[in-house]
């Protein structure tokens, strides 16, 4: 049962480690510089001591076969959205969304509550300690704060009309100012102009998440004004009685720049053009963008063009990892999307998708001085994967081997989760 699943990960945060506590593996990964054969680490009241080679520790506790790797990052989840079976496998953007609304309509507290439940299940075994969810429902602060792991919560705000957008606006801002409390705007084609001018006038001590360029059709509605998106939202009244000033427009100093102190996370990204991405990486946007949340397998649901995300590193724009939501994506694993890319882009360089999945995605959600590599100082912020039998020298590539698995999950020197079986001792 989902309730059942949240007490296990509740008691399972109560294993914790007094004094200082030394793990020896096969590999250990550090992300920041190269990984260490046969690395041990050193933790003592939550945070990475000392990191080295396991003859330098000879007591430490050995958790064999697997290697150690900073904690999985997922930039970018919605917990509160459940598997949708109804969508149709090849259903167009507007229809899958048409099923989202419709559900957030129709759910139930308590049905969200559980989703939610569900969701945190699968985030914390499959090794992620940090999530940026964007949430819509009270019950994810909750559930987090019992889950042990890191998040950054982002209050969604949408609407083109004041009458939708103002209570929403109201009520998350009721809410901002907390250590893990932020703000999304939901995407341009859906987000009155006025609300992206407020934010970038103001000054925020998190950054800020946005959808951004996502499908062909909302460049399609940006650009012309016609086109599905237009459809959709005439559909759902949501452009009913607005002015062609207060309609969507594709000039970015209207969502991205302003006077005040904003960082964006632009999430998705999957049609952001050359020119687009020679323009985010040069002053004004670069000290204005934290960086772009890649969702692979949400990407290839779509069937979108390829995605931009070499691109953007090369032109010195951090890119993560995200699961997005289970109404998009099979899971919400982060280790899943890792070794998804993997699979469809072959020619990239394993350590380049582990950047990805880990020290990326804490800088983009503002938590790299914490979170993100195994350095001194650093949370102990742990996944452990099983490496498969006839795993190679490369230490990255066995990781996102298919037989790879991770078998434990430790946040701030506890354990949230080990596999049944994995390292009794520890």
């Amino acid at each position: 049962m989902v309730v059942g699943h949240s007490r296990s990960l509740q008691s399972s945060s109560a294993i914790t480690m007094s004094g200082v506590q030394h793990y020896r593996a096969r590999w250990t990964i550090p992300i920041s510089q190269p990984p260490i054969a046969g690395g041990s680490i050193a933790i003592a009241n939550g945070r990475i001591q000392e990191l080295g080679e396991s003859r330098q520790q000879p007591d430490a506790i050995d958790l064999g076969d697997v290697a150690i790797l900073p904690g999985l990052v997922n930039a970018h989840a919605h917990l509160d959205l459940p598997t949708l079976p109804q969508i149709e496998a090849d259903a167009s953007f507007t229809r899958w969304l048409s099923h989202v609304v419709a559900w957030r309509r129709s759910a139930s507290n308590s049905l969200v509550r559980s989703t939610i439940e569900t969701g945190l299940a699968e985030v914390v075994q499959s090794g992620t300690t940090l999530v940026g969810d964007i949430t819509t429902s009270s019950s994810a602060d909750e559930l987090l704060a019992a889950s042990g792991i890191g998040s950054l919560r982002f209050r969604e705000v949408l609407g083109l009309s004041p009458a939708r957008y103002e209570p929403l606006w109201n009520t998350a801002g009721e809410t901002l100012g907390g250590p893990d409390t932020s703000l999304s705007l939901h995407a341009p084609f859906s987000t009155s102009r006025e609300l992206y001018r407020r934010v970038n006038a103001d000054s925020f001590s998190h950054p800020i998440a946005t959808h951004w360029m996502e499908t062909r059709e909302e460049r399609e509605f940006l650009r012309s004004g016609r086109g599905p998106i237009h459809d959709f939202l005439d559909s759902v009244g949501a452009i009913h009685g607005l002015s062609p000033a207060e309609l969507p427009c594709e000039d970015w100093s209207d969502y991205l720049d302003g006077p005040g102190n904003v960082r964006w996370i632009l999430v998705h990204g999957n049609y952001i053009s050359h020119a687009e991405i020679t323009r985010l990486a040069s002053p004004p946007f670069r000290e204005r963008v934290a960086g772009v949340v890649y969702c692979p397998r949400t990407h290839a649901r779509f069937r979108h063009a390829p995605h931009p995300f070499e691109q953007l590193m090369e032109a010195g724009i951090p890119v993560a990892l995200g699961t997005d939501s289970r109404a998009s994506s099979p899971n919400l694993s982060l280790f899943d999307e890792g070794r998804f890319l993997a699979e469809i882009a072959r020619d990239l360089d394993p350590r380049k998708i582990l950047a990805m999945m880990t020290l990326h995605g804490a800088r983009v959600l503002g938590r790299e001085a914490t979170c993100g590599a195994l350095e001194t100082g650093k949370s102990a912020d742990l996944t452990i994967v099983k490496l498969p039998v006839d795993s190679r020298d490369d230490p990255a590539a066995s990781v996102l081997h298919p037989d790879a698995q991770v078998v434990g999950t430790m946040v701030g020197g506890n354990w949230r989760w080990k596999r049944n079986g994995f390292a009794e001792h520890a």
